[in-house]
């Protein structure tokens, strides 16, 4: 495919434009209303080569970002540290600093289906009793002045919607107050996001643990979350 065009519609050259220029074609080709275009252009990124030489960097730069983006994985990395705002609590894993648990089930953190964008891992709790949830939490509370929300996606299982509600402790191990809890319902069978601002939950001075909980008092089925944030 040319790199460089007339406004008539005819190619400058026989320069391709490179990786660099394939990966965003095909980027903007996702929200293409035409089928067979958007599958010409994303056929496109997918075969199209590793640069090498003397445009390397660039070309792989935008390569790889343009891979991330198609991949539903162009987000915030944690690079490493005690976890700070604006960073991942569980992004295809738990953030250096956090812990997942439940209150009385089992949490698996490492569950390859579902997930969300259809790779990488989510974290999932099967319930052991009426009211359990699936709690975060870290050694060195979050302060609230720097976030404004929780951000999180929730998968609510194979059948129904669990009825759950989502709440934050300024304390790590859970003992100061679970200030307000926020309703917050999970269809079947999707990924569902909810942002939800701290003043909604209560207004904590900061945050050491935050968790889904199911509201029904009921054993309910398994969910699974994914992209935990505060930002």
């Amino acid at each position: 495919m040319a790199g460089e065009w007339n406004v008539d519609g005819t190619p400058v050259s026989d320069w391709t434009g490179g990786a660099g220029q394939a990966l965003m074609y095909a980027s903007a080709a996702t929200v293409a209303s035409d089928p067979g275009t958007r599958d010409d252009f994303l056929r496109l990124a997918w075969d199209f080569p590793v640069t090498t030489g003397e445009w390397r960097y660039y070309h792989s730069s935008l390569h790889m970002l343009g891979l991330l983006h198609l991949a539903g994985k162009y987000k915030v990395y944690d690079i490493g540290g005690e976890p700070s705002a604006g960073t991942a609590v569980y992004a295809d894993g738990l953030a250096p600093g956090w812990r997942a648990d439940a209150f009385s089930g089992t949490v698996d953190t490492a569950v390859t289906s579902p997930a969300y964008g259809g790779s990488g891992t989510s974290v999932g709790l099967t319930p052991g009793g009426g009211w359990d949830a699936l709690s975060f939490s870290t050694a060195q509370p979050v302060a609230a002045s720097g976030i404004s929300r929780v951000v999180l996606r929730v998968h609510g299982g194979s059948s129904g919607t669990r009825q759950l509600q989502l709440m934050v402790n300024p304390a790590s191990d859970g003992s100061g107050s679970w200030g307000t809890r926020v309703p917050i319902d999970a269809p079947a069978g999707t990924w569902t996001e909810f942002a939800v601002p701290l003043s909604d939950l209560g207004g904590p001075s900061a945050v050491g643990s935050l968790a889904v909980q199911d509201r029904t008092g009921q054993v309910a089925p398994a969910f699974h979350v994914d992209d935990v944030r505060l930002s």
